[in-house]
């Protein structure tokens, strides 16, 4: 790591932050990180709505970038950015997790290896109480965060990584007001999807709700060899060979 930027923290808490993990560079200005010519690579954790300012900004400085997701809260930035990377012709990668899990990771392998046999079918989920998120991130509600954009990219982009292109969606969603004082009319989400395949879709993204019995991420993968599940609470990989389910079927 080259250096910290922070404009929330005081510099004495940046300091002590930079000491403990031997960070040569901190600043509360993150264009001091930008423009600073032994920095190769910009990390920007910044909330969704100033991620257009700071990505652009770095790869006009030079410098290639990681950016949280989402990319940005709206399309008209998201042409933006990638107007840019083609200009600059820089590195640009979104972190979606979901794809590095192993868990996930193992689960696709097997899809493109042949062993699930052709999709005709996928659903994912992402469900968590929220609460508690929004009191220690109160810019959430104060910019606010789209929820849609926010959480709902995780099971979308899963199911794009094994499905390809959607292309219809039909959506329906609520609130149920557990927290209070929030701008977004949305925050439990039902979405049915048909992607350009054939292959159909559906995903429950809630964040307005009592802690659920629940795994925070899934993904369900039906094949004409196999159903698969996984989740975020497990982290072993799928191994049908050591462990085949009795449910497999070999044509």
């Amino acid at each position: 790591m080259g250096g910290i930027p922070s404009p929330r923290k005081s510099l004495e808490t940046l300091k002590r932050l930079a000491d403990a993990y031997d960070v040569p560079l901190y600043s509360n200005n993150y264009k001091d990180l930008i423009n600073n010519p032994d920095i190769d690579i910009i990390a920007i954790y910044t909330p969704d709505k100033l991620h257009r300012e700071a990505c652009i900004a770095a790869l006009d400085a030079g410098k290639h970038v990681i950016c949280t997701k989402p990319m940005t809260d709206s399309l008209e930035d998201a042409i933006d950015i990638v107007k840019k990377v083609d200009e600059t012709g820089l590195k640009f990668l979104i972190g979606q997790t979901i794809r590095f899990e192993p868990q996930f990771a193992s689960l696709k392998k097997l899809y493109d290896d042949g062993d699930l046999g052709d999709i005709f079918a996928i659903s994912g989920q992402y469900v968590h109480d929220s609460r508690s998120v929004y009191l220690e991130t109160p810019w959430r509600k104060n910019m606010p965060q789209d929820p849609m954009y926010g959480g709902i990219c995780h099971p979308i982009d899963a199911m794009r990584w094994f499905c390809g292109d959607v292309e219809s969606v039909h959506c329906v969603a609520n609130k149920a007001n557990l927290i209070p004082d929030l701008k977004p009319d949305y925050l439990n989400f039902l979405l049915l999807l048909k992607f350009k395949s054939g292959v159909i879709g559906s995903v429950r993204c809630m964040y307005d709700l009592v802690h659920p019995p629940l795994p925070m991420m899934e993904i369900d993968v039906f094949g004409r060899r196999v159903r698969l599940l996984q989740n975020s609470r497990t982290s072993s990989p799928v191994n049908l060979k050591d462990d085949p389910p009795p449910f497999l079927f070999n044509h």
